[in-house]
């Protein structure tokens, strides 16, 4: 009753009264589940837009194989009435700008409205360029493709695509109750890798991807961006954080990731033809030398999959955006959480498995400190019953007779597959939602790479080790 009261008084104050209310933390706000329906709406925030192929891309004509309509989905409580705003959580899948799609993170964008956000949750161009295509039929060519054309373009094009859709919600602000002074953005993988590139990159720093402005256009930042987050990300260039852009970022890497380097390393540890990018230890070290706000949480033994600690990370996600990014509070906090076993990638790491030898990493050398554990009372993370995590995942691995998939409801029909090193189909299966559970019995000691395809894209690729 004591909340219907505080939602009546926002029909009648100021937008600016409004804000003020994210601070009185007496109201669970955030915190608690405020709505179970929500609104919202799906829309294509760019037509008409040429794909990263091999075309020429001179004229595009929707629909064509080289151009493609954009879209989102946006989400907020059902009892907000006319008028009334909230601060907007924009989130961005991961995949490796190759994979992955909006869906990924659709669970999670209902559930974070259901605790009073407005949330988002985004198309961007992925890359279908002849050598991406070939990855997609062949996984274990990770190493094999060109790192400007492919990936970095890549990056370039889904932080346009980001701007331009952070650009189309605050344009529909009043449609969809957005608080446009109080943005946060963040995601999984390429995903955080996106958010960090349009919350901290200007158009120079944009430039020394390459030169791609001349074929897509300037990135166009955007205004209002107050927190980032990124899970199991990284950074192009540290030093694209400048000292004047204090953005608040909350942090979830694993110490034994073997597909972004939880310090410095090349994506997928293709030291050998890709250069180095800064993980998550990377950047909270670079935030902590500028004095900015920052909280790192690493997961001790964790792999890429930040699901495995989401119960005890996301009460310290949902605290810090609310605290820090919009109520200002200082904070700089590094947490370490061990996974207890580890996560089965830490073989991965520092098996045969990746180009060179990795070993696991050690905690950054930040100052340590404890986790906030729990809200202020009377609030409980009560309302929360879907993580914000990796969708699907694997385990064990390295795998004997056996391997066990975990499916999300999401993905119906799935098809998976697993190939060998020379890119044959050993092994193929549709498969439902739940775990799944694969005999390895006929596959022999070795490498392979296992793939999942739902809605006609890949949606999750993983090596694999056989040893019996």
């Amino acid at each position: 009753m004591k909340y219907f009261f505080c939602l009546l008084s926002f029909v009648i104050v100021s937008l600016q009264a409004s804000a003020q209310t994210y601070c009185d933390f007496n109201n669970c706000m955030f915190w608690q589940l405020e709505s179970a329906a929500v609104g919202g709406d799906t829309v294509n925030y760019a037509t008409n837009q040429w794909s990263i192929d091999e075309w020429d891309n001179v004229d595009c004509n929707f629909p064509t194989t080289q151009c493609e309509n954009l879209g989102l989905e946006v989400y907020y409580p059902a009892t907000l009435q006319q008028g009334v705003k909230r601060p907007l959580v924009m989130l961005i899948h991961g995949g490796g700008f190759i994979g992955g799609s909006r869906a990924d993170f659709r669970q999670q964008a209902i559930t974070i409205a259901q605790l009073g956000y407005v949330t988002a949750t985004i198309d961007y161009r992925l890359c279908k360029r002849n050598n991406c295509l070939l990855l997609t039929q062949n996984p274990l060519m990770l190493c094999n493709l060109n790192w400007a054309s492919d990936f970095a373009q890549s990056a370039y094009v889904a932080m346009h695509d980001g701007n331009a859709a952070l650009k189309f919600l605050k344009q529909n602000s009043e449609s969809y109750h957005i608080d446009t002074n109080n943005i946060i953005i963040g995601g999984h993988s390429a995903g955080a890798l996106t958010a960090m590139l349009m919350g901290f990159t200007d158009q120079a720093e944009a430039n020394t991807l390459g030169n791609f402005s001349a074929l897509w256009g300037s990135i166009d930042r955007q205004q209002g961006i107050k927190g980032v987050f990124s899970l199991s990300g990284a950074a192009f260039d540290t030093t694209f954080i400048d000292a004047d852009e204090d953005i608040p970022t909350f942090i979830v890497h694993g110490t034994c990731d073997p597909t972004v380097c939880y310090g410095t390393d090349a994506a997928f540890h293709c030291s050998n033809t890709y250069p180095a990018i800064y993980g998550g230890a990377d950047i909270a070290t670079r935030m902590n030398n500028l004095n900015h706000n920052y909280y790192l949480y690493t997961g001790k033994d964790m792999g890429h999959d930040v699901g495995t600690l989401a119960n005890n990370w996301l009460i310290e996600l949902l605290y810090f955006m609310r605290k820090n990014v919009l109520c200002a509070e200082p904070i700089q906090k590094h947490v370490v959480a061990d996974l207890s076993p580890d996560s089965g990638e830490c073989a991965t790491l520092e098996g045969n498995v990746l180009p060179g030898n990795h070993t696991r990493y050690s905690p950054a050398g930040l100052p340590q400190s404890n986790a906030f554990g729990n809200f202020p009372s009377p609030c409980t993370l009560t309302a929360v019953d879907e993580n914000i995590r990796e969708e699907i995942s694997l385990y064990p691995n390295p795998a004997q007779d056996n391997i066990t998939v975990s499916v999300p409801s999401i993905y119906t029909k799935a098809n998976l597959q697993i190939l060998n090193i020379q890119g044959q189909v050993v092994y193929s299966q549709l498969v439902a939602a739940g775990n799944q559970n694969i005999q390895l019995n006929n596959l022999a000691n070795g490498l392979y790479m296992l793939t999942i395809q739902a809605d006609g894209k890949q949606v999750y690729t993983n090596r694999i080790v056989v040893e019996k």
